[in-house]
């Protein structure tokens, strides 16, 4: 069980070489690593329209102690 955060990388459009990490909210630990990957795409994809220039290319749920892609 968790906690566990998702992580994802997004890259500028215009510039596919400039990318950084993204954390997104941390789920508490009642929530399982299946849950988070459930409601991660929906986070994300709010995210990314709010975030027009970039482009998410991979993206994963992970224990909290261990938020790295």
């Amino acid at each position: 069980m968790g906690p566990y955060q998702f992580v994802f990388i997004a890259c500028m459009t215009g510039a596919p070489s400039e990318c950084r990490e993204v954390a997104g909210p941390i789920f508490g630990a009642s929530v399982s690593r299946t849950e988070c990957l459930f409601e991660a795409p929906k986070i994300i994809e709010a995210w990314s329209i709010r975030n027009p220039e970039r482009k998410v290319l991979r993206w994963q749920c992970v224990p909290r102690s261990s938020a790295r892609l």
